[in-house]
């Protein structure tokens, strides 16, 4: 089912995000002092490509921690990110939520795209995993 709601996504502007993300990325790489971030905003370019099924989640949470440093360093380049480009993805993916919950059909799509714009504020420190390993880790059996 999740393959289906992907290729749906994909079609009612998943790929416009994509290429948000993407031109964000390359933007990143581009400008040397962002290089930190590129991989973060490659990783959510992919998920935004293909939400459904997946789950953005701490680090910390499937490690079992941070050293307090690593901690530090993840807040303030998440920080810096917020500041300078991260709420302009946001801003783009909340506007395209809004858009697709004008309709009943359109509002699991839009759902989507608010978890994008949760994941476009503070990228760092954090990984996409499938819902099951996610569902499994939860309950022990991972």
């Amino acid at each position: 089912m999740a393959l289906l709601f992907n290729i749906i996504w994909f079609v009612l502007g998943g790929w416009a995000v994509l290429i948000a993300w993407i031109a964000a990325g390359l933007i990143c790489l581009v400008s040397i002092v962002f290089i930190p971030w590129a991989p973060a905003v490659f990783r959510i370019g992919v998920f935004a490509a293909a939400p459904f099924g997946k789950e953005m989640v701490d680090k910390r949470m499937l490690n079992g921690g941070a050293w307090p440093a690593e901690q530090s360093t993840r807040d303030v380049l998440n920080i810096i990110w917020l500041v300078f480009v991260g709420w302009w993805l946001a801003l783009a993916s909340l506007i395209h939520a809004i858009a697709l919950c004008c309709t009943i059909i359109g509002i699991p799509f839009g759902l989507q795209a608010l978890k994008i714009a949760g994941a476009a504020l503070w990228p760092v420190g954090s990984d996409i995993v499938p819902k099951d390993l996610l569902r499994a880790h939860r309950f022990g059996r991972f």
